[in-house]
C-alpha cells in the first residue's frame, strides 16, 4: 500500500517532482549551475525524501493510533500548499538547499496526517497495526528511493544542456504550482469540481 501510495497519490508525485526537478543544480546567484558530481546530487535526493518520510511516519502513526485529530479540509488545504511552496520554490528562491531538509520533514508531518484517514478507510489492523504502519511507510520509502534512482541519474545526465533550465525545470515547476493552486481552492473553498486531484 505504500509503494501505491507513492505512485497514485497526486500530493506525493507532486511533490517529489518538484524536489528532483533541480537535483543536478545548485543555484548561484540568481540562475543555475550544474553540480560537479552524481554521488553528492544523489545523496541530497535520498536525504531529503527520507526526512520527508520519516516525518510522514511520525504523524500517520499519531493519527492513526488516534493520539492526533485534526480537520481533514485544513490538512489537504496544507498538503496542497506544500506542493505549491516546493514548485514555486524551483522559480522563484525562497528557502535554500539546507532549509529544505528542515521543510522537507515539515511537509511530511503534513502529508502523514493527510493520509492517515485514507489509510484508516482501509481497514487497518486491530491486531498488529504498528506493524501495518511500519510496512506502509517502508513502501513509501522504498518508492521515493526508487524514484531517486531513476530521476536524479537522468536530471544529472541533463544538467549541462542548456535548454534543460527553460524547458524542463522552469515548466515543470510551473504546473506543479498551478496543480497546487488549484488542488488548494478546491479543498480549502470545498469546491467539489469535477476534476480532483
Amino acid at each position: 500500500e505504500g509503494l501505491a501510495h507513492v505512485w497514485s497519490g497526486w500530493d506525493h508525485m507532486l511533490f517529489i517532482a518538484a524536489l528532483f526537478l533541480p537535483a543536478a543544480l545548485r543555484r548561484k546567484g540568481r540562475g543555475w549551475q550544474p553540480v560537479e558530481r552524481l554521488g553528492p546530487a544523489l545523496t541530497d535526493a535520498v536525504k531529503l525524501v527520507t526526512a520527508f518520510t520519516i516525518a510522514h511516519a511520525v504523524t500517520l502513526c499519531l493519527t492513526a493510533l488516534g493520539v492526533v485529530s485534526l480537520p481533514s479540509r485544513l490538512v489537504e488545504s496544507l498538503v496542497a500548499l506544500s506542493v505549491v511552496f516546493a514548485g514555486l520554490n524551483n522559480l522563484v528562491p525562497m528557502a535554500e538547499r539546507r532549509a529544505l531538509f528542515a521543510l522537507a520533514w515539515v511537509f511530511g508531518l503534513i502529508h502523514g496526517t493527510a493520509i492517515a484517514g485514507a489509510l484508516l478507510e482501509l481497514g487497518l489492523p486491530t491486531s498488529g497495526r504498528l506493524l501495518a504502519l511500519l510496512g506502509f511507510n517502508l513502501g513509501v520509502e522504498a518508492a521515493q528511493l526508487l524514484l531517486a534512482a531513476l530521476l536524479v541519474p537522468l536530471a544529472f545526465a541533463l544538467r549541462h544542456w542548456r535548454g534543460y533550465a527553460p524547458t524542463v525545470l522552469w515548466p515543470g515547476s510551473a504546473l506543479v504550482v498551478l496543480a497546487g493552486l488549484i488542488w488548494f481552492i478546491d479543498r480549502a473553498f470545498a469546491m467539489d469540481w469535477p476534476l480532483r486531484i
